[in-house]
């Protein structure tokens, strides 16, 4: 069930993408990394290569290497929503890695110019069309999200149980094991007393024959005292 569900999450960040709700895109993908998550190997090792490419993929897409090299490869066109931490970042580099005045004392328009363009891009999220479902919208508000305390007290507790299912599994393994051992030791037994019972059959008839034979001899010999 568990895998299940972290296979839906990884679609949803699929279709944020597909979207170009960016940011939501990434904080799916921040999650399916949190290390509550990360530390539940059973969750990523059942995957398929299929999904496991998905996962993979998208871990690239918005990966932080070379300056979030993927995901500035993105189509930007509205709408969408845009990275905000992305976009913070730059709008730091703007701030701090360009002066308020130039050299002559003007105003650095360019500056102003950069500064806009970024905080302009975070304005084109205009989704609109798309169907609104008040009833998700409400389940979504009602959520009350876990702390880190919170969720790594969950991890470990699903961790225990299934070492604990493990075990279980484990101990029935060899339990079905030991059964299967002792059937065919019965299995055995059962053979070994048939070919008792049928040695014992012949051993029978070889007496009775023997038992005739001695009568047959002694009512010879009484035969031949008459005479």
């Amino acid at each position: 069930m568990q895998a299940k569900i972290y296979k839906k999450w990884i679609t949803v960040c699929e279709s944020l993408t597909q979207m170009k709700d960016y940011n939501s895109a990434v904080q799916v993908i921040n999650g399916l990394r949190e290390t509550s998550i990360g530390r539940l190997p059973h969750l990523t090792s059942n995957l398929s290569i299929k999904w496991t490419e998905k996962l993979e993929r998208l871990r690239n897409i918005y990966g932080p290497e070379q300056n979030f090299r993927k995901y500035r490869a993105l189509s930007q066109t509205p709408p969408c929503i845009p990275f905000v931490g992305c976009s913070l970042k730059d709008l730091v580099y703007a701030y701090d890695g360009n002066p308020n005045k130039l050299e002559s004392g003007a105003i650095n328009f360019h500056k102003s110019r950069i500064i806009a363009q970024i905080v302009l891009s975070l304005k084109d999220t205009d989704y609109s069309f798309l169907k609104f479902n008040p009833q998700v919208a409400q389940a979504l508000l009602n959520v009350t999200p876990w702390d880190q305390e919170a969720l790594y007290q969950r991890s470990v507790a699903i961790s225990q149980s299934l070492a604990a299912q493990a075990k279980e599994c484990e101990d029935n393994a060899l339990l079905k094991k030991d059964n299967k051992l002792l059937r065919e030791e019965i299995e055995k037994l059962k053979r070994e007393n048939e070919a008792l019972k049928s040695e014992n059959e012949t051993l029978k008839s070889e007496c009775e024959k023997k038992d005739e034979l001695i009568s047959n001899i002694k009512w010879k010999l009484k035969q031949q005292q008459i005479e």
